[in-house]
């Protein structure tokens, strides 16, 4: 089970404190114990010049001479007697004098130097242990007559002062260090919780909606300025599409149901008197109505296929398609099926684009057939082929009854017809037009003035210039 993202948050955060705060803590540390070990060297490097002065008034011994005086009894010597570790010793390394508190410790602070000392030496410090394990700092300062080096005074100072301060340093740091951590770490817990409070009554209000199908309502924090905001707004545009897909299924379902349901009680019906009736052509009129039925049923499930696998993404099976040529065929189809209507052409030139002929061929079918059924007898359906945007422009004109401006914004919906339309279609054929004009990556568009007529158009991209001859139309003005 993977971890929430509270607690993924405040891990991270805490292991980011840890990290800060544990280089801070050796950064200080560091500085702290080197400051005091800064101050440790000058106090030894003050004390050794006391010393110097109060041994001699010039700093230096004036021969080596003075080394063999009673006045080099560092006992008698209150400065040096209450300076620890204090020591003088010649050039051979013999200790001439030093102070009480190195006699636990046979008075030896540090070995000579092995070679010769430069007179323009400075003091240098070293770090020493003596006998039972104290460790001292030892500031050795060679001494001249003249130019030779005649003794070398070293003073000693207890690092264990130091050492004791910087081991305090070093708790006080840990308990700041591990303070912070939890107070930092329990500040971005309530933090992070705050933050993510939001998305919780979110996604609890979203189970609670998914739970119980109420997709009409929406989450609330939508006006928010921030991130949650935005996830607020995109949730409700998901809801709202839900709920938009759902209610076309409900719609599509029932249309559906009642679309097949009149054919289905014909047939029923159309049955049940065949077994009533003897009359030849009674029962003959019988199985007319009921294979028209049937077919109508049938042609009612291709479409409704058609539009099932456009919506899953419709497969174009696309080629050069000579429109010109395509227009007239449709025209001259048409034309035999007529109820008194003229079909005319008006394509002056060839138009290729690369399309599914059969797809094409079915949206002028499907166009010419709904100007057919709403164009009475005696009446005009032109066809129309030009370019336009770059494209080919298809258009059917009919002279019928016009659509209302309140209907005409539902003509490529699904099963919608107007009240009082004549004939027996589907409800499909104009929303299968969009389907497959929008599959080939074009538009549809309706106009319409009632008392005048209608006209339908599908651009199509990609159209080509001009070319070949037109071929000669048949059966079609």
């Amino acid at each position: 089970m993977r971890p929430s993202i509270r607690l993924t948050l405040t891990l991270a955060f805490g292991g980011l404190l840890t990290v800060v705060l544990g280089i801070f803590g050796v950064v200080m540390s560091n500085a702290v114990q080197g400051s005091l070990a800064r101050e440790m060297d000058r106090r030894l490097v003050v004390r050794a010049s006391e010393i110097r002065l109060a041994l001699w008034p010039g700093g230096q011994p004036a021969d080596a001479e003075v080394f063999k005086r009673s006045d080099l009894d560092f006992s008698e010597n209150k400065l040096i007697a209450r300076l620890a570790f204090v020591q003088l010793v010649d050039t051979s390394g013999r200790v001439l004098a030093a102070s009480d508190s190195l006699e636990p410790f046979e008075n030896t602070l540090a070995p000579p130097p092995a070679g010769p000392v430069a007179e323009d030496a400075a003091p240098w410090f070293t770090d020493t242990t003596v006998l039972d394990g104290i460790p001292l700092r030892v500031l050795t300062v060679p001494l001249f007559s003249g130019r030779s080096m005649v003794g070398l005074l070293l003073v000693g100072q207890d690092r264990r002062t130091l050492q004791e301060e910087t081991s305090r340093l070093a708790s006080l740091l840990a308990i700041l260090w591990a303070t912070a951590l939890a107070g930092g770490s329990l500040l971005a817990w309530i933090t992070i919780r705050q933050g993510l409070a939001p998305l919780t009554a979110m996604a609890r209000h979203a189970q609670r909606i998914a739970g119980e199908r109420l997709f009409h309502e929406r989450i609330a924090g939508a006006t928010r300025a921030d991130e949650v905001g935005w996830l607020v707004v995109v949730v409700n545009q998901l809801l709202a599409t839900v709920e938009s897909t759902l209610d076309q299924h409900r719609q599509f379902v029932a249309d559906t149901s009642h679309e097949l349901r009149n054919p289905l009680l014909t047939i029923q019906t159309n049955l049940d008197l065949l077994d009533r009736i003897d009359d030849p052509a009674e029962r003959a009129a019988c199985l007319r109505e009921t294979r028209n039925e049937v077919q109508r049923m049938s042609r009612l499930v291709i479409d409704l296929l058609l539009l099932a696998r456009g919506e899953e993404g419709l497969i174009l099976e696309r080629s050069k398609v000579a429109l010109r040529e395509l227009v007239y065929q449709a025209a001259h189809n048409a034309q035999r099926h007529t109820s008194g209507q003229h079909i005319e052409v008006s394509a002056p030139a060839e138009i290729e684009v690369s399309a599914d002929e059969g797809r094409v061929h079915q949206i002028l079918g499907n166009l010419i057939e709904n100007a057919l059924r709403h164009t009475p007898s005696g009446g005009v359906v032109r066809l129309v082929l030009r370019t336009e945007e770059g494209g080919a422009l298809l258009a059917v004109r009919d002279t019928g009854a016009g659509i209302p401006p309140e209907d005409l914004p539902h003509v490529f919906e699904r099963f919608y017809r107007r009240k009082n339309t004549p004939g027996n279609g589907s409800g499909l054929g104009l929303s299968i037009v969009k389907h497959l004009a929008e599959a080939h990556g074009g538009r549809v568009a309706a106009e319409s003035t009632v008392g005048e007529g209608s006209c339908f158009s599908v651009w199509l991209p990609g159209a080509r210039a001009p070319v070949g001859p037109a071929p000669q139309p048949v059966g079609a003005s």
